[in-house]
């Protein structure tokens, strides 16, 4: 809280409950439409503002930081290099074996497309 908030609040404990005498018709009708009590309900909505300010203040501190946090660590994985170590290509299946050929074929297939994409994301493909 500020050394003017606190001054206001002051103000508003020192201010005269009653109007005083002798003013203008405009001072007349500022002091009957602000007394202390709405002066201290603006007080008090002022530091709830504040304290408010203060709360969102701190999370966007802590979500930047994390941010950061996360960023580093992003960073630290794309400057890794990937190694994969694979079996080896084709399976070969004997005619006498009850193994389907399809698996055969499917798993090489894919044995390929894998080593081909870790390649092209710049990775290296180690044989057993």
């Amino acid at each position: 809280m500020t050394n003017s908030l606190e001054a206001m609040k002051e103000a508003v404990r020192r201010a005269p409950l009653t109007n005083p005498e002798g003013l203008s018709p405009e001072w007349q009708a500022y002091f009957d439409a602000v007394t202390p009590l709405h002066v201290a309900e603006l007080v008090a909505a002022l530091e709830q503002a504040h304290t408010e300010r203060e709360e969102l203040r701190y999370r966007f501190k802590l979500e930047r930081a994390i941010l950061e946090d996360a960023d580093k660590r992003i960073a630290e994985l794309e400057a890794r290099q990937l190694s994969v170590k694979l079996p080896k290509l084709a399976i070969t299946v004997d005619k006498d074996q009850q193994v389907d050929i399809a698996f055969e074929s499917g798993f090489n297939a894919a044995l390929s497309a894998f080593t081909e994409a870790i390649l092209a994301a710049g990775g290296l493909v180690e044989g057993e």
